[in-house]
């Protein structure tokens, strides 16, 4: 079972965090490092378990540090994905 989490911008931004985390049946399985990149419009992150029969949802986590001149200069925000039932 893998997550995967992408943040894309519309152009290249000096900074960008993210956080992925995997759930089984509400129970936090596996959690990612946090993850920086800079200088770029895009970054992804991800989180996996080996496969077995439950219910799974992905967790994601972001951060984005825009380039000066922004108001505001970062922006942050999190979230649950749709749990899925998985049968291996």
């Amino acid at each position: 079972m893998n997550v995967v989490v992408t943040v894309s911008c519309s152009g290249a931004v000096p900074e960008i965090t993210t956080r992925a985390a995997l759930y089984k049946n509400g129970q936090l399985v596996n959690q990612s490092t946090l993850r920086t990149q800079h200088n770029t419009r895009s970054a992804q992150n991800n989180a996996a378990v080996r496969c077995s029969p439950g219910n799974y949802r992905g967790w994601m986590y972001f951060k984005v540090v825009f380039p000066p001149g922004y108001n505001a200069p970062t922006g942050s925000a999190n979230g649950l994905g749709q749990e899925v039932p998985v049968s291996c």
